[in-house]
């Protein structure tokens, strides 16, 4: 069976097609929420992310490469919701194979642990075969100043740039 590597969430990432290296931006550590109070009732500011999740495995001597193998991405939400998003197989075509899922929009909806888990078995293998790999993050809420615009408080997954450099 395969060995897991690593499991990682970051904003983007980038592939040198001569090495074949990746290189991860941004890795999430942790989103964060704010509710702003309307006249309606409370609402949610909630941040839309772009995000990729990169699973990498490594292929064992007893794996051969005519070995095929079935894989799933599966989220699942701060309120417990879990959804199998994506699927596939793939074969080894070296000692590493990476699995990657992109996704984005407004999934962080509310606070609590986001996590994905990346899933691999052999095609044909049963449903306890399942190895996984999985990786969680917090969504945080966090107070807005009673005035966004009228404060230098930095908004959520904003940057401060009210400092000064020290000379």
């Amino acid at each position: 069976m395969p060995i897991p590597v690593y499991i990682l969430c970051s904003e983007s990432g980038a592939e040198d097609k001569e090495t074949r290296r990746f290189s991860h931006f941004h890795v999430i550590e942790q989103i964060n929420v704010a509710r702003l109070s309307e006249a309606s009732g409370q609402v949610w500011l909630v941040p839309s992310l772009q995000f990729q999740a990169v699973a990498l495995w490594a292929r064992e001597d007893s794996d051969g490469p005519e070995q095929e193998f079935e894989f799933r991405w599966l989220v699942r939400l701060p309120k417990g919701e879990e959804m199998v998003v994506h699927t596939g197989k793939f074969r080894f075509q070296s000692r590493l194979q990476r699995i990657v899922l992109t996704g984005g929009g407004n999934l962080f909806q509310t606070p609590g642990e986001f996590s994905v888990q990346c899933h691999i078995r052999p095609v044909g293998a049963t449903e306890a075969d399942w190895m996984i790999q999985k990786y969680s993050f917090p969504i945080v809420e966090v107070a807005l100043p009673a005035s966004p615009m009228a404060s230098n408080t930095p908004r959520p997954n904003s940057v401060d740039t009210t400092q000064s450099p020290e000379n």
